[in-house]
């Protein structure tokens, strides 16, 4: 009963993610079907009925009480959201917001390891048995301000706290704030957490980097994990909810934003495969098999920085247009159809010829339901992943000064290749300073270790001469010497440029 219940909450979960409202009717006979395909080969299994009781019970035991639950798809609330915007012009104008200080952040799914329908790939998963890693999934949290200066750190949850692919990671590094449940969703206490612990922090160093006073009005929807109980948990952020059935309407994130990380998630995911099958000599298949968690967190990064500001501010004109820029020609509509044409160009030279728009924008709009095979796969993959230790402390990544000095060591051979080669002397120019300016963090962490090693050098070449170990006259070194010899330099090359070409096989302590 237990397994079930957990496979039918991932189920609501994914109903109301995409925003199809379901009734207790629908609930009932979607928990006896799971529960039949569970109980199957099982002669000793009890006759459930999901009756009116059981489904009370069960909306409590998950804290459903936000779900979507309606006979039949509702139309959006015009009427709510008209007066939620009336509403929030006077809360800005009645707490002196700027722009700079309205945020809203919103959720989505991430179905990061999913190809095209019409991709050989996907067509022979859909065959092949065991766990479709196409319905492997996290929810993201993406967010930002309305004047588009600002994006916030993602929020990622996972349904492993400690995935293979991660393992050796430090998790507070990662571009994204890494959570994880069993589901795989957000829920309150993840979000009251990252609430207090993550985004109040960085929202208070946005303020003061940008000379602000240090007071949020953060924008979000009534989604099942976010409760109410926020709206007090921090001080200088005051939380405001989207009316029900309204954010398709005026919700920014919903606006163009999500869709415009979407798009170019997919096209970094090509660009990726590309480059490894050209530059390694790796087949698709290999690239696909080896894509893990660890490359999605990457590209998850890269295809948030790649959304244009103009995008994060253009967004808001359903719900504050007074603060909106008229950014001539640019359109939300036109820059996601755009990407969309380039990953089906990245998509044909990787040899998806029968990739097409629509192909690519129903992998986009995750339409699919989850099935009650992709239930028990999802919840038997979840199980694999708990029972693998995860990152062990012993097996933190460590960057020693041999290696650093090494790859310093090869940037600096690339980049004089381009300089002696390449005939547009200010390219290449250009290349050289923004590569060396990105490095300096590296250089200046090696400097620092080479310098540690210096001292600690010196005071292994330090003599103290007392009575007890003063050598006799006749020794054929005598103090003099000795405390001579202490003040000759030892020779470690001065870094000059954020490459040296000094390698010390010896130091191999870890750097972080």
């Amino acid at each position: 009963m237990e397994r079930m219940e957990k496979m039918l909450s991932v189920w609501l979960e994914d109903q109301n993610q995409r925003q199809v409202p379901v009734g207790m009717r629908v609930v009932q006979a979607k928990a006896r079907c799971i529960y039949e395909d569970l109980s199957k080969g099982n002669d000793n299994v009890k006759p459930f009925s999901a009756s009116t009781g059981w489904f009370s019970r069960f909306t409590k035991r998950y804290n459903f009480h936000n779900i979507k639950m309606t006979g039949e798809a509702a139309s959006p609330d015009t009427v709510a959201a008209e007066k939620f915007v009336q509403e929030l012009q006077h809360i800005i104008e009645e707490g002196g917001y700027s722009s700079k200080q309205i945020f809203n952040i919103d959720e989505t799914t991430v179905f990061w390891k999913k190809m095209p329908s019409r991709t050989y790939i996907s067509q022979e998963e859909k065959s092949a048995p065991g766990f479709k890693a196409s319905k492997d999934r996290f929810m993201l949290l993406l967010g930002g301000n309305a004047e588009g200066d600002y994006k916030l750190k993602p929020m990622m949850v996972y349904h492993s706290a400690n995935p293979r692919a991660l393992k050796g990671c430090v998790k507070h590094n990662l571009p994204v704030h890494f959570y994880s449940n069993a589901k795989g969703w957000v829920t309150g206490p993840l979000f009251s957490d990252y609430l207090t612990s993550k985004l109040e922090g960085e929202l208070q160093e946005y303020c003061a980097k940008e000379n602000l006073a240090f007071k949020i009005l953060l924008i979000v929807d009534d989604a099942p994990g976010h409760p109410t109980t926020v709206q007090g948990l921090c001080e200088h952020i005051k939380v405001v909810f989207i009316p029900p059935n309204t954010s398709s309407l005026i919700q920014p994130m919903d606006q163009g934003v999500i869709a415009t990380f979407k798009a170019y998630y997919l096209k970094k995911t090509f660009d990726m495969l590309g480059k490894a099958v050209d530059d390694k000599n790796m087949s698709v298949k290999e690239f696909w098999k080896n894509f893990s968690i660890r490359d999605a967190v990457m590209l998850v990064d890269e295809a948030w920085a790649s959304v244009p500001h103009v995008c994060m501010n253009a967004v808001w004109r359903s719900v504050c247009p007074d603060l909106v820029h008229d950014f001539k020609g640019f359109s939300v509509d036109e820059d996601v159809n755009k990407t969309k044409e380039e990953v089906v160009q990245l998509a044909s030279k990787v040899g998806f010829n029968d990739v097409d728009l629509c192909d690519v924008g129903d992998l986009l709009s995750h339409n699919d339901e989850l099935s009650n095979e992709d239930l028990i796969e999802l919840e038997n993959e979840s199980r694999e992943e708990a029972g693998v230790e995860g990152m062990a402390e012993g097996d933190v990544r460590t960057l020693t000064s041999k290696r650093l000095s090494e790859a310093l060591r090869l940037f600096d051979e690339g980049l004089l290749i381009l300089e002696e080669n390449d005939p547009n002397t200010e390219r290449s120019s250009k290349v050289k300073r923004d590569i060396l300016a990105s490095l300096t963090c590296y250089s200046e962490m090696l400097k620092e270790r080479m310098k540690a090693s210096q001292t600690s050098l010196d005071s292994f070449f330090y003599v103290s001469v007392g009575p007890e170990t003063q050598p006799s006259i006749s020794s054929d070194r005598s103090a003099e010497q000795l405390l001579c010899k202490k003040e000759e330099p030892f020779d470690l090359p001065c870094i000059t440029s954020p490459s040296p070409t000094f390698s010390p096989s010896d130091l191999d302590d870890p750097l972080y």
